[in-house]
C-alpha cells in the first residue's frame, strides 16, 4: 500500500520553491492506473490565489523533477498535477 502522507509530504517539498510566494493549501493524492496498466498518482495541488498567479515558467518540466524525488521513496507511479485554486476547490466542493 502507498504512503500518500509521504508522497504529499515529496509533493509540497518540491513545489515549494517553483511556487514563490504562493501557498500550498492542500494536496490531494489517489492513486490510480491509467489505460495502459500503469500506476498513476492524480495529485491535486490546491492554492491560494488565482492562475495568474503561477508561473508557468518555473512549472516547465515539474513533472520530472517530482519524479526524480518521488523516486527516492521508492515510488515509481507517473505523477499526474492538476494546480487548482482554493477558491475553485471551495466551488467544486460545495457542488
Amino acid at each position: 500500500m502507498k504512503n500518500l502522507d509521504q508522497i504529499k509530504k515529496v509533493v509540497k517539498k518540491t513545489l515549494t520553491k517553483p511556487l514563490g510566494k504562493v501557498s500550498i493549501t492542500k494536496i490531494d493524492v489517489v492513486d490510480g492506473v491509467d489505460a495502459d496498466g500503469d500506476d498513476i498518482l492524480r495529485i491535486s495541488v490546491i492554492y491560494d490565489g488565482g492562475p495568474e498567479d503561477l508561473n508557468p515558467e518555473k512549472l516547465l518540466g515539474i513533472t520530472r523533477i517530482l519524479r526524480d524525488e518521488l523516486d527516492t521513496i521508492g515510488e515509481q507511479a507517473y505523477p499526474l498535477v492538476s494546480f487548482i485554486s482554493k477558491t475553485e476547490y471551495e466551488i467544486y466542493k460545495e457542488e
